[in-house]
Order: structure tokens, then C-alpha cells, then sequence
């Protein structure tokens, strides 16, 4: 019989063995729990690909769907998804302690990029367990301000093929409540949902520019078949607020190859501008001008950061602007100019929808020029014919002149227009009269204008100032200063002696003899 004290080592073994065994058992069931956690986190991050890549096209859906997956695996209570458009940062899901907030848009300047956008330029990921402690390690300084901020964060970008779309983030209130395992979990969270959101995003990209350009063919038809050229501004204006929701739509025409001139315009500020006479130098500041002299379409995001830019009376809220040439053939025809208050009222998918509408605006344009030119060729035919039908049908030199005066109403717009003619003596007399019912008391009137010798050459065109020396038919008509009003005359002579027939027309003067 073995003693007790010699069955000590074997009990000691055997004490040891089924310790051993035991770590062994517990180990491996801890492996087992560990497995089978991996593979139940494995397949809840599967369902959540799976429910993120099932979801709808929409970018709020899709936003929304993001969020209640992540809300399975990681704390949420404080959550915000928000994707990058430009120089700007628009929350699509924002919770605060739980509750949605409203959306949100931020622009991201150099000076206050914050975390958020030092992650769109790093492309990295940040775990922040206590802020209070880390300020001044962080690698960008947080924009949160609340007088109850977070203590701890995730911080993880949408990774898209070739830049950051957007971000996510999950916060709270007491330090060190997330781990590397967040950190790793919440990164698969957004690797599936930068490839849906990019997928999202491109397909509302064609299926708008799709929808713009159904629009603009609509617009180009409309205005296209119009001739009538105020009638097709007007009607551009129109179709362009109706279908593209432009509030501040400006036509500026070329004039004199130097100078844009407003012609036509809705919304604030537009009805001001047209009894102004706003027009900008081609070569002067402003990005209406900027975008005429490149004839290339210039966009603002910011008006206040562009040192172009030009404040437009009654416009002082416009926060952005594009502006596109209208040329055709390389031929400056104007600018079409669209303004918001509104920071994200336009963005560069924009652009080149502006661009197609100032293209087809220069087509109508022209169109509806050749055919007031066209006109007007018809016009002036008919009435010569008129007018010299007339002067072969009456003897009645005052019936002549009364059908020259009418005939040449048909064709200039004039305020006054009269005939002068040499009598007898060699004296210049004002012989007819239209416009102002007080010139008629002053036919027969002679006017001390000086007159060509015969045989002396002189200008088709002239200044009537260089005849009317004594400015008695300037007095007789009441008009203000002859620089600010008298433009040009037309002239020509008899044989005999100098005559003059003269219009004067709004800001222009014309004349041409009486033969």
C-alpha cells in the first residue's frame, strides 16, 4: 500500500495535468467564443454591405441607410454623414445625443478646414479618445462648438476611386468610449458606403444632366422659333426660370465690340439695371466682362473671395455667379448671366448647362437679327417705292415734303425731324416739320447755317454743329448742350446750293439733302 506521502507527486502530476487540461478547454472555448463572434460580426458587417448596396440610388436614402446599419455594430448617438461638393461640406445625416437635426452646408476654407477636412486632404482616419488630453496632438482643430462638446470620436473618410467623397464620424460625450475596434469596424461601415454614395452620386449626375438636357432642347425650340427679338428674350428668361429655377437671369448684348450692355433680366435688381442702362466695359472688371474677353463660362462659387467680381446695383446679397459667352463662330454676341444669394444655388455641373443655354441663346439672337436686318431692308424698299410713287404723283411741294417725313418715319425712330431749303436769295429756310407741334409756328424761319459753295467738297457725314454755327436751329428745337446730344448729320447738295433735310432721332441726329 502506497503512503500518502509517496501519492503526493503523482497527485501533484495529476493536479497539474487537469490544470493544464483545463487551461487547454478554456482556451480553446475561448477561441470558439472569439471564432464565434468573428464569424457573427463577419456576417452582421455582410448584412450591412448587403443592405447598403441594396439600397436605393438616392443619396438621403441611401444617407439614412448608412446610419441605421451603423447604429447595429457601433454607438450612434452622436452620428453625421456628409459628403464633399467642391469647397463646401453638406451633412445628408445629422444626430445630436439621438436626435436628427436639420441639414447642414459648410464651406471649408483654408483657415478652417477642421478635422473634416484635414481628412479629405490626408485620406486617414482618426481615433480621438479624449480631446480634452489630445488638443494639442490633433493633427487639425475640431470645429465643434457647443458648451457640451464630445470627448471622444471616430473619424473616417469615404474613400471614393480617385478622391474623398465625404466622411463619417461617431462621437460622445465621455472619454475614451471607442477603441481601434471602432475605429476598424466603422472603416468597413464606410468602405461600403463610399461605393454606394459614389454610385448614387453619378447616377443623380446623369439622370439630372439627362432631365437638363430634355429641358434644353425643350428651350432651344421655344426659342429658336422665335424672331421677334424682344419677344425671344423675354421668352428665354422665362423658360430658363421655369425649368432650371434661375431667379437672377441677366442678357447682356455686345455693343460697339467694347461694351456690354443689359438688355434684358428677371428677378431682383433686373427692372433697376434696364432703366439705368447698366452695361460693363469689355475690358473692365466684373465676371460678366471677365467671361466676355476669355469667351470661356466663368463660375464664382464665393463672390467675396473673386477679385473680379463686382457688386450689381441691388444685388449686394448675391453670394454666387456663373456667367457664359454667347458667340458663334468665334464672334462674341453677349454674356448670360445667372446670380443667387443662395451659397449652394449652383455647382459645376452647372457649368456646362449654362453654357449649351448661352450657345442656343447666340443662335436666336443672331437669327432674330438677319431677320430684323432683313426687315428692315424690306421695309426701307417698300417705302422708297412708296414715297417715290408719291413724289411723281403730286406737284405740291408741301405734300412732298410731308410724304419725305412720313415715309422717313417709317424707317428711323425720331423725335424731330425737318427739312431746310435754300430760297431765292441764297437764304437757308426751315421749309417742314415733324415732331414738335411748336416747330410748325417756325416754318419759313430763316436760319443763319452755313452753306456750301458750289463747286467746295465736304463730307457725306458731318457734325450739324460745323453748319449750325450760330446754333439757331439748336435754340429753335430747345435741345440740351450739343455734346451731350447732337451725335452725327448726313448731308448732301444740289447743284446750286446747299439743302438739308435733318431727324433727330433719340440721342442721334441725322440729315440728308433735299436734292
Amino acid at each position: 500500500m502506497i503512503s500518502i506521502e509517496a501519492a503526493w507527486p503523482y497527485l501533484a502530476i495529476l493536479l497539474a495535468a487537469l490544470l493544464a487540461a483545463g487551461a487547454i478547454l478554456y482556451r480553446r472555448w475561448q477561441s470558439r467564443r472569439a471564432l464565434e463572434h468573428r464569424v457573427a460580426d463577419l456576417s452582421t458587417l455582410a448584412d450591412i454591405g448587403r443592405a447598403i448596396t441594396d439600397a436605393p440610388l438616392d443619396l438621403s436614402r441611401l444617407a439614412d441607410v448608412v446610419y441605421q446599419q451603423a447604429s447595429q455594430i457601433v454607438d450612434t448617438s452622436i452620428f453625421q454623414l456628409g459628403l464633399f461638393h467642391g469647397d463646401h461640406y453638406r451633412l445628408l445625416i445629422w444626430v445630436v445625443d439621438g436626435s436628427r437635426q436639420p441639414t447642414a452646408e459648410f464651406r471649408l476654407t483654408l483657415d478652417t478646414l477642421g478635422i473634416v477636412g484635414w481628412m479629405r486632404e490626408s485620406r486617414r482616419s482618426l481615433l480621438v479618445r479624449d480631446f480634452d488630453a489630445e488638443r494639442d496632438s490633433l493633427p487639425a482643430r475640431p470645429r465643434y462648438i457647443s458648451p457640451d462638446p464630445p470627448r471622444s470620436a471616430v473619424f473616417v473618410p469615404l474613400r471614393g476611386a480617385h478622391s474623398v467623397l465625404g466622411a463619417i464620424a461617431i462621437q460622445s460625450r465621455r472619454p475614451a468610449a471607442f477603441s481601434e475596434e471602432h475605429l476598424r469596424l466603422l472603416s468597413i461601415i464606410a468602405n461600403h458606403a463610399a461605393a454606394a454614395l459614389e454610385k448614387a452620386r453619378v447616377y443623380e449626375q446623369a439622370q439630372r444632366r439627362a432631365e437638363q438636357l430634355a429641358t434644353i432642347a425643350q428651350v432651344s425650340r421655344a426659342i429658336v422659333s422665335t424672331l421677334e427679338f424682344e419677344e425671344l428674350l423675354d421668352e428665354v428668361l422665362d423658360r430658363v426660370e421655369e425649368n432650371f429655377g434661375y431667379k437672377r437671369a441677366h442678357i447682356f448684348l455686345l455693343q460697339d465690340d467694347r461694351r456690354l450692355v443689359f438688355r434684358a433680366g428677371i428677378g431682383k435688381g433686373a427692372a433697376r439695371w434696364s432703366v439705368e442702362g447698366l452695361a460693363h466695359d469689355l475690358d473692365g472688371a466684373g465676371l460678366v466682362a471677365r467671361a466676355g474677353r476669355a469667351q470661356k463660362v466663368v463660375f464664382a462659387s464665393d463672390v467675396s473671395a473673386d477679385p473680379d467680381y463686382v457688386v450689381g446695383a441691388g444685388l449686394e446679397d448675391t453670394r454666387i455667379e456663373m456667367a457664359a459667352p454667347m458667340a458663334m463662330g468665334g464672334k462674341l454676341l453677349g454674356v448670360f448671366d445667372v446670380q443667387s444669394e443662395k451659397p449652394d444655388a449652383f455647382t459645376d455641373d452647372d457649368l456646362p448647362t449654362l453654357q449649351t443655354l448661352a450657345d442656343t441663346l447666340a443662335v436666336a439672337v443672331r437669327n432674330a437679327r438677319l431677320f430684323e436686318i432683313e426687315r428692315r431692308r424690306r421695309l426701307l424698299a417698300e417705302t422708297l417705292r412708296d414715297v417715290s410713287a408719291a413724289l411723281t404723283s403730286t406737284l405740291d411741294l408741301d405734300h412732298v415734303l410731308d410724304l419725305i417725313l412720313g415715309g422717313l418715319a417709317r424707317v428711323v425712330v425720331y423725335d424731330v425731324a425737318s427739312i431746310l431749303l435754300t430760297n431765292d436769295v441764297g437764304e437757308l429756310t426751315l421749309r417742314a416739320t415733324r415732331g414738335l407741334p411748336e416747330m410748325q409756328e417756325a416754318v419759313g424761319e430763316v436760319l443763319n447755317a452755313r452753306l456750301f459753295p458750289k463747286g467746295e467738297s465736304f463730307p457725306t457725314v458731318i457734325n450739324f454743329g460745323e453748319v449750325d454755327t450760330a446754333g439757331e436751329y439748336h435754340d429753335l428745337l430747345s435741345l440740351p448742350e450739343p455734346p451731350a446730344s447732337a451725335q452725327c448729320w448726313l448731308c448732301t447738295r444740289s447743284t446750286s446750293a446747299t439743302s438739308w433735310w435733318i431727324a433727330r432721332a433719340s440721342r442721334t441726329f441725322l440729315a440728308a439733302k433735299w436734292n
